[in-house]
């Protein structure tokens, strides 16, 4: 009779995917069966969604800016689709093409100026914001990179196309704002590796 090795049959169990395993060896009967009977009693993980990590202040400050921006860039977004004359957008049209020669033939209507916010501000913002949700490795950086977009492409609005304006200048402290709290984050996260 050959020794059964029990740690043979723990690795087998645990590459499967066990989370606990126990090793019984022995014969219940043994005028029935001489040798010995191996039974391998494997349990797998609960099946209940273990608790998540709370996320600490700076990254909810992260995720509170980039569900704010991007869900401003989705109703700014919105305005330049559906009715630009509402909001008075509509004059802004000329100053495009008098500010950007080169690609102001382009923007005869809002349809491409609400693509351009939408891609590039909306949707990585709301992007980062599920990276943060599902505490992504790289949702800092993410964050990071928006706010970075964000003041870059408000500086150009500031500083090319419309000029000083309230609301330019609004989402020029929100993007700081974004950035500074990353950027945090990020020199927080890189501290504790």
């Amino acid at each position: 009779m050959q020794p059964i090795d029990a740690a043979y049959y723990k690795r087998a169990a645990q590459q499967m995917g066990a989370a606990y395993c126990r090793f019984v060896s022995g014969s219940p009967v043994r005028d029935v069966a001489p040798y010995p009977i191996v039974l391998i009693v494997v349990t797998t993980t609960s099946t209940a969604t273990p608790a998540r990590v709370r996320l600490d202040v700076l990254a909810r400050w992260a995720l509170f800016w980039t569900l704010f921006i991007g869900a401003g860039a989705l109703l700014g977004v919105g305005m330049m689709w559906i009715n630009p004359d509402a909001m008075g957008m509509t004059p802004l049209l000329p100053r495009i093409q008098d500010r950007l020669p080169l690609i102001g033939g382009w923007f005869t209507s809002f349809a491409l100026p609400g693509v351009f916010l939408l891609v590039v501000i909306g949707l990585p913002n709301l992007a980062g914001a599920v990276l943060i949700g599902r505490r992504h490795r790289i949702a800092r950086w993410w964050a990071l990179a928006c706010g970075i977009i964000l003041v870059c492409w408000i500086l150009l609005q500031l500083l090319v196309v419309f000029g000083p304006n309230p609301t330019s200048a609004a989402y020029l402290v929100f993007g700081l704002a974004q950035l500074v709290m990353a950027a945090f984050w990020v020199k927080k996260a890189d501290a504790h590796r």
